[in-house]
Formats: C-alpha cells, sequence, structure tokens
C-alpha cells in the first residue's frame, strides 16, 4: 500500500461523485471564442473518470427563451446521455452540465432566480430523464456545483428546492457574483436544508471592510459543519492604501489568548501577507500587511520563541508565463509585531524530480517532544500534463526550527479521490488547517493523538484526512 493511504485516512466529501447527481453550471457570458468555465469542468471529468462508460453525462440548455419573457421549464432541454446509461452504470452517479448562457449576460433582465425556479421543477419531475422512468432525479443526494453568478444559481435552486422538503447534500460555490445592480440576484445565503456548504469565494472588498463570503464553520465533530450565513468582516482593512483584489488562504494559530489568522492578499506589488486577529472568533481586526515583498504560504508557530513570533513563509522567487510568480523554498523570520520581519534564513529547499518540486507551508507548526511537525505542500511539475499538488511532512528543532530533523522521503497525502483530480484546479491538495485532540499539560501533542488534516480538493471543496501525531512523526524518518 502507497505511504498516503497507509498514513491517511481519506473521509470522502459529501456526495463525491457516487451514486448522485452533481450539477455544474458557470457564471456570466463570456464573450465569443472564449472557452466557457462549464466546458473546461466537464472535460476534466472525462479526462479524470475511471470509466467513462460508468457515469452518465447530460447538457441541460436553456435554448431559445421567449423574448423578454421569463425562462419556463420547457425552455430547458437535456441532451441523449454520453458515457454510460443511467439505468445501466454501476456507480449510479449522474453529471448535469447546466448551460445557461442564452440569458446569462448583463444586458440581460433575467435573474437567478428565475432560471432556477424553471429548473427545480424538472429536476423533481420523473418524466423528465427518459433513461430513468418514474424516477426523480432529486430523488438522489445532490452536490450542486456554481461558479460566479452561477453560484448564486445552484444556492437559489436549493433554497427552492428545501422549500419542496428536499435535502440538497453538498453546494460548492466558487466566487460567487450575484447580480446587485438593481437587486436583481438575491443576495448569496446557505438555506436550512443544506447539509454541507463550501466557498472558493477570495475576497468581496466594499468600503473599506472586506467580506469573506464563506463566513465561519462550526462542528461537533469535525466532519459536518454548519456554515453560518454571515460574512466574516475583517474591520480595519480600510487604512491600506493599496489595491486589495484578493484575500485568501487563510491560516490560523493560537498564541497565549489570541487566535490570529494570516493571510495572501493579492495587490498591485504582488501577493503579500496580511494579519488579523480575534479573541472570539466572531469579531476580527485587520492587524495589516507585512513589510515583505511578494510572498505567500506564512503561518505562526502556536508560542513565541526566544520572545519572538516567528512564521514561516515562501518567497515568490519563482516566476511562470502561466500564472503568478511561485517559490521553491521555506524561510523562517523573526517579528516583535507580525508587520516587520527579520529573515533568518531558508529551512528547506523543494527537490527537482519529486513530488516537492515547489513547496510552500501548510498548516501552523504542532509542539511535539521529538520536535515541531509541520506539513507542508509540494508541487510535481515534471508532468508533462498539469502540475500535482501533494503533501509531506517535515521535523523542525524545537529551539532553533531554522535546523531540520528529518523531512519525509514521500508524500503523505495526494490527489486520487474524483473530488481531489476534478475541479477549479485539477490534480490538487492542499492542507491549510490542523486538529490535534491530545496534548499533555505542558502544550506537546501526545503519540497516540489523532490528526485532523483540513484541505482544498482541486480548489473546489474542503476535505478532511486524519492520521496520529506518532504515524506522522515516522514519515519524517521514511
Amino acid at each position: 500500500m502507497a505511504l498516503a493511504a497507509a498514513l491517511l485516512t481519506l473521509l470522502p466529501a459529501p456526495n463525491a461523485l457516487a451514486g448522485g447527481v452533481t450539477l455544474i453550471t458557470h457564471g456570466y457570458k463570456l464573450d465569443a471564442g472564449n472557452i466557457q468555465w462549464i466546458d473546461f469542468m466537464a472535460n476534466s471529468i472525462l479526462s479524470n473518470a475511471p470509466a467513462l462508460d460508468d457515469m452518465a453525462y447530460y447538457w441541460l440548455t436553456v435554448e431559445n427563451p421567449p423574448g423578454p419573457n421569463l425562462p419556463t421549464p420547457a425552455d430547458i432541454t437535456l441532451s441523449a446521455p454520453f458515457g454510460g446509461s443511467p439505468a445501466d452504470i454501476a456507480s449510479g452517479e449522474i453529471v448535469l452540465l447546466f448551460d445557461w448562457t442564452e440569458i446569462a449576460s448583463l444586458n440581460e433582465s433575467v435573474a437567478t432566480h428565475n432560471v432556477a425556479a424553471a429548473l427545480a421543477p424538472l429536476l423533481i419531475d420523473r418524466t423528465f430523464v427518459p433513461e430513468l422512468p418514474g424516477r426523480e432525479l432529486a430523488e438522489q443526494p445532490l452536490h450542486l456545483i456554481g461558479h460566479s453568478r452561477g453560484g448564486s444559481l445552484v444556492l437559489e435552486l436549493a433554497r427552492i428546492l428545501g422549500e419542496l422538503g428536499i435535502v440538497v447534500d453538498h453546494v460548492t460555490t466558487l466566487d460567487p457574483h450575484p447580480v446587485r445592480l438593481g437587486d436583481l440576484d438575491p443576495p448569496v445565503s446557505i438555506s436550512e436544508n443544506i447539509l454541507f456548504a463550501d466557498d472558493g469565494t477570495a475576497n468581496l472588498i466594499d468600503f473599506g471592510i472586506a467580506r469573506l463570503a464563506g463566513g465561519t464553520a462550526e462542528s461537533g465533530n469535525g466532519v459536518k459543519f454548519r456554515v453560518s450565513d454571515t460574512p466574516v468582516e475583517l474591520r480595519g482593512i480600510e487604512k491600506e492604501k493599496d489595491t486589495l483584489y484578493h484575500v485568501y488562504d487563510p491560516r490560523i494559530t493560537k498564541i497565549e489568548d489570541r487566535f490570529y489568522i494570516t493571510l495572501a492578499i493579492d495587490t498591485n506589488s504582488g501577493c503579500r501577507m496580511g494579519v488579523a486577529s480575534t479573541k472570539d472568533l466572531d469579531r476580527f481586526d485587520f492587524i495589516g500587511i507585512a513589510a515583505d515583498p511578494d510572498t505567500r504560504n506564512a503561518v505562526l508557530f502556536p508560542e513565541r520563541i526566544d520572545g519572538w513570533f516567528v512564521r514561516l513563509d515562501r518567497p515568490n522567487k519563482v516566476t511562470s508565463p502561466f500564472g503568478p510568480a511561485t517559490g521553491l523554498q521555506i524561510d523562517i523570520s523573526i517579528s516583535e509585531d507580525l508587520l516587520t520581519w527579520e529573515p533568518r534564513g531558508t529551512v528547506l529547499s523543494g527537490r527537482p524530480h519529486y513530488w516537492d518540486e515547489l513547496i510552500g507551508s501548510g498548516p501552523p507548526p504542532v509542539k511535539t517532544r521529538d520536535g515541531w511537525l509541520h506539513i507542508y505542500h509540494g508541487v510535481a511539475t515534471h508532468f508533462g500534463s498539469a502540475n500535482i499538488y501533494q503533501a509531506g511532512v517535515v521535523l523542525l528543532d524545537l529551539d532553533d526550527p531554522s535546523n531540520v530533523i528529518a523531512r519525509g522521503r514521500n508524500c503523505i497525502l495526494e490527489p486520487r479521490e474524483m473530488y481531489e483530480l476534478v475541479g477549479q484546479v485539477p490534480n490538487v491538495v492542499f492542507p491549510t488547517g490542523l486538529i490535534v485532540d491530545s496534548c499533555d499539560d505542558e502544550g506537546f501533542a501526545l503519540l497516540g493523538s489523532k490528526v485532523r488534516v483540513y484541505y482544498g480538493a482541486a480548489d473546489t471543496c474542503v476535505c478532511v484526512a486524519t492520521s496520529t501525531i506518532e504515524e506522522l512523526i515516522n514519515a519524517c524518518g521514511e
């Protein structure tokens, strides 16, 4: 058994392409000639599916809406299935690709609620899918995925289904942007009938307050979460003079009596590290942007070392013609105020031709008797088709974490499941959160303690994997 499978027991995301209906839709109508987002998603699913004939795919298309009138169920056509037939496939998985580009431009007066209202009756129509006579699509577990304005659409679709008494297992929104001019589209909101919701929003900055549309989430068991429909507000961000485009990749660390959050912020001068803090996880105060040049993946150690705040980060020194700058080393720095940092050298570098050619920190380090245990991500770039994001472990010296005690040769987590292979950014596992169940009286994690690692999968959904402190430490020496 591969090391990744041996160490981490994956808990599949709800309705992760296993005996259910996944509906995917796009956002604003794009200019002619551009590849539409839904086409990209469809091609990714087709190219990564274990067996094409073991899944059923349909196109749902809004065609020739009747002039200024609102769309109706009769305006939505269903293609013949490609792949397998839903009556014959073993997986029972159906993928619906919903194309409403005819009425998705800003020049139209059709709201996402109108489109969702036309689509919802078809999901409970027992005659809609000829290959499933007498059965409703909504009888099966539902996973709704919407990009941009499509995020507003799938949330409205879920709400309408809720009024009909139908539970939606999983909703994924990617940068949901309802059209608010004249309040055309309803605001983004998580309805009570949605069991699990995750959001790939970067940020919405308005009137000096950054509203992170994903909100906070609470769970009693670390697996099932209820996501608040109240956006997180970063108070004080209006003091920043630079233009802030995106706020993302938060890592949260408790130091003494406060929680500190490091954030990646895209600005005109590159990606910068922002810092926020909270005492109660209700009010979030923006401290500021660090004075460093272009950097990402900053994480704080959970205690001061020799009186200093200590940080791991990834300088963006590697340029790419296909995207933003990236990096192949993790550095360590110290600070008194969290904004002015003194570099103390490079902790580890990427390994050419291995799984971790490009690297960056993951969740904050964990204090163990053997050293600081740290999970980091690595990117294999030597494949011709795509980069592959994986995760590995390293053990750092307790007194001087710039010294590496041991570093795992192999990855401990890699994209294998469909929801890790297919999404907004395919072939990605990206850990940023970690919970340790048990520590001793001095704050050291116990060897037998369960560990929950939270990671982004394909930049589309949030997943959790489990291991133990002992297993992860052992992996550092293998």
